[in-house]
């Protein structure tokens, strides 16, 4: 089963306390946007002796059994490209990695069954029109500036924080706002060669940083079957 994006689905029709729970414990229904969820591993206190902790999730949309999810907090400082060249989402080491790399540390065989592949729709930048390259299909991404924007619509709903293994990691962390920390978008900045990002305080920055920066982290986004 594949699920499309939000631009997708807006160009058909409009979309119609927080103690974490498993997704895999019930359908959907037992769901709404701004829950949490827990689904997956991944390192974070950066103590690698106790193993790896448990992914939170905010939920996003729902669709029957499918949940939109993207993690709670910064998980890792990644660089959207290794060179600072011009590319696209579809062409980029960030999408190699979490479609690789983090798709298989953070979760088990039976996890990765749960996880649907994803229609993404890559966008132009909204201001200058620099291209965002061909759609792709996706077990793990991250989200677009649109839709930041749409699930996200305040500064508050998209500040983030980094785990402490991601600020190891080098993660842009700023310490005078309660440590918020930046996270890329996969859409073009103001040229091929720049990528939108989220800003410490919650902006999305559309006119980018180098696809090499490294200090951008990565908030992974999926759907997944909780049926």
């Amino acid at each position: 089963m594949k699920k499309r994006t939000l631009c997708l689905i807006l160009a058909l029709a409009a979309i119609l306390c927080a103690c974490p729970v498993s997704a895999a414990a019930a359908g959907s229904g037992s769901y709404s946007p701004g829950d949490i969820v827990t689904f997956g591993e991944y390192e974070q206190d950066n103590n690698r002796q106790n193993g790896a902790e448990p992914i939170e999730w905010i939920v996003l949309d729902t669709d029957g059994d499918y949940l939109f999810l993207v993690s709670r907090y910064i998980l890792d400082r990644q660089r959207y490209n290794k060179d600072k060249e011009s590319t696209t989402w579809e062409d980029c080491d960030l999408r190699e990695w979490l479609n690789d790399e983090f798709y298989n540390d953070a979760f088990s065989a039976s996890e990765q069954d749960m996880i649907l592949t994803t229609e993404l729709y890559n966008e132009d930048n909204p201001q200058n029109g620099a291209k965002g390259g061909r759609d792709t299909e996706d077990k793990v991404f991250i989200l677009s500036e649109s839709e930041a924007e749409y699930y996200m619509p305040t500064k508050s709903d998209r500040f983030c924080k980094a785990t402490k293994y991601a600020a190891k990691q080098g993660v842009y962390v700023n310490k005078d706002n309660g440590r918020g920390a930046w996270w890329s978008l996969r859409t073009p900045g103001i040229y091929t060669s720049y990528v939108c990002y989220i800003t410490s305080g919650g902006g999305i920055h559309t006119d980018g940083e180098d696809v090499n920066n490294g200090k951008l982290g990565v908030r992974p986004a999926i759907w997944v079957n909780a049926g």
